[in-house]
């Protein structure tokens, strides 16, 4: 047995710890495989209507026109004010009605025949969208049977077609998200029927963002691009930029994938309970990874390029009587990417940390701050969250669910919402906070997920005892010193001070997925 292993079990015994209750990352990167061209970038599908130039470039069947005033208000207007905290709004499920085809009928879209069966084509626009997405209903299709929705400007499919009863066995299911105005919808059928195979009931209309704020509103300027400080943050592959469907409307988040102490990459993706929290809407998940700049402060791939994990199982959820959060187990994960470790340590108050997350949607920053533990969020339990103070960087609506996080890795909590932008701007006024719902009161829910990956049998009970000093109410008492938007790469990596958890010994790792199994660094690390 190694001699580092040894010690550690040593140090271990000696302590009586447990090594489920903290799990954490605090080590450096291993040496591992570089994530691939093929990681970043997923293999794609031809579309047999590809191949035909006539159906690509027919006529627009159906034009949807611009959003309106009613339909557009709120979009883009989640303060993530901590008392009512809410996802970011990005889009509207508009309603339509289209059938598949039936003998050789449809009232929208285009025959083609094959030399086995036949093809159904038809053309969407929604004039303005950022993106688009097809509610399908009703779906039922025969041996042989293909649906697929994909870009006609760029006819190709980065996502397997639909077969069957959909990807969800019950016949109900949103396409991929395709990044454009326009989408071709292909059915092709071998056997024309009396009653259609599907039908479409829905199509998500994605809004970019307006070009300049309203005056009631803050527009930050005070994030940091991720990438000017890579590599430091390897983890940072392992946070995920979140679409899904909720309602008549589209909403963005963030979320992270954690290690299992079974080190079996299970994909246990944590995020916020007021973004997601029922399975109908895990089933319209999309999860983009990558979503960073090449270079620092550079341009940020499509959307349309990157790999994503779409739909999961919902594992656990609670809302913010707990620390608002949801546990998904996604249906897959590609590989290269870093599992955060996690603490379920709860004294870190006065320690330094970092948050890494999507604001509005956008490519990847991370915000630099500490546990201060000062301000009084109304209607929530100061006992089951982190109060974060940043003096660089911010978040905002799209940041809700990603991870609050100490050292190199170790996720200690996640994030629910921060004070009114309005009346403490995050990026000028030293009294903005944010509340991030404690992993220690996450914990109890799932640690059956992670200790073991299998699930829990039994409703969870809580064993730790804690005494918390009484937070003061009112105005925040520190008013720390902010700083603008990095402008170019930073002379040095931030550093952080080592938290104080009750455990004198750790057990550390980092933690990679790679296709032959996992690459891993194991060491003590002493914390007194």
């Amino acid at each position: 047995m190694p001699r580092i292993l040894i010690s550690f079990l040593l140090a271990l015994s000696i302590l009586g710890g447990d090594p489920a209750r903290v799990w954490a990352a605090d080590s450096a990167p291993p040496a591992v495989s570089p994530i691939t061209e093929a990681d970043l970038h997923p293999k794609t599908h031809t579309p047999v209507s590809a191949g035909i130039k006539d159906v690509v470039e027919q006529s627009v069947d159906l034009i949807l026109p611009p959003l309106s005033e009613e339909e557009s208000a709120d979009l883009y207007d989640a303060d993530q004010v901590g008392l009512t905290p809410e996802c970011l709004r990005v889009g509207v499920v508009r309603p339509v009605e289209i059938d598949g085809p039936i003998l050789g009928k449809a009232a929208y879209g285009k025959f083609t025949p094959l030399s086995t069966g036949r093809v159904w084509t038809v053309r969407i626009r929604s004039i303005d969208a950022k993106g688009l997405r097809v509610h399908f209903e009703g779906v039922d299709l025969a041996e042989g049977e293909t649906l697929v929705v994909y870009d006609p400007a760029s006819p190709v499919s980065r996502d397997a077609p639909a077969t069957g009863k959909g990807p969800n066995s019950d016949g109900e299911f949103y396409s991929p998200t395709v990044f454009a105005e326009e989408i071709l919808i292909e059915y092709r059928f071998v056997a024309e029927t009396e009653f259609p195979r599907f039908r479409v009931t829905g199509i998500v209309h994605l809004a970019e963002k307006p070009p300049a704020p309203d005056a009631e509103k803050v527009d930050l300027s005070c994030h940091n691009d991720i990438t000017c400080y890579a590599p430091s943050y390897s983890y940072k592959s392992g946070i995920g930029r979140m679409l899904f469907a909720d309602g008549q409307s589209a909403y963005v988040c963030t979320g992270a994938l954690l290690i299992d102490t079974a080190q079996t990459f299970v994909r246990n993706f944590l995020t916020a309970n007021h973004c997601i929290s029922t399975q109908a809407v895990v089933n319209t998940l999309e999860v983009y990874w990558l979503y960073e700049t090449p270079t620092c402060n550079g341009a940020p791939p499509s959307l349309n390029s990157l790999n994503k994990s779409t739909g999961g199982t919902l594992r656990a959820t609670r809302g913010a009587d707990v620390s608002d959060f949801t546990l998904i187990l996604l249906n897959s994960a590609p590989g290269g990417l870093v599992y955060l470790g996690w603490s379920a340590d709860d004294g870190f108050v006065g320690s330094m940390v970092h948050g890494i997350h999507h604001p509005d949607g956008s490519f990847k920053r991370i915000s630099f701050g500490s546990i201060t533990q000062d301000f009084n969020f109304a209607g929530y339990d100061e006992n089951n969250y982190w109060v974060v103070a940043w003096n660089s960087g911010a978040t905002e609506g799209g940041s809700s669910g990603s991870p609050l996080i100490v050292g190199n890795g170790t996720l200690i909590g996640t994030l629910t919402g921060g004070t009114d932008p309005n009346l403490y701007d995050p990026c000028t006024d030293g009294r903005a906070r944010d509340l991030y719902g404690r992993f220690s009161e996450t914990y109890p829910f799932i640690q059956g997920y992670l200790n073991t990956g299998s699930p829990i049998t039994a409703t969870p009970t809580r064993t730790a005892t804690r005494t918390r000093t009484a937070t003061p109410s009112g105005t925040p008492t520190r008013t720390p010193t902010r700083t603008q938007t990095q402008t170019g790469n930073p002379s040095a990596t931030p550093t952080f001070a080592s938290p104080s958890p009750d455990n004198l010994f750790r057990y550390s790792r980092v933690w990679q997925s790679a296709g032959n199994g996992p690459a891993e660094l194991l060491r003590i690390l002493s914390l007194n």
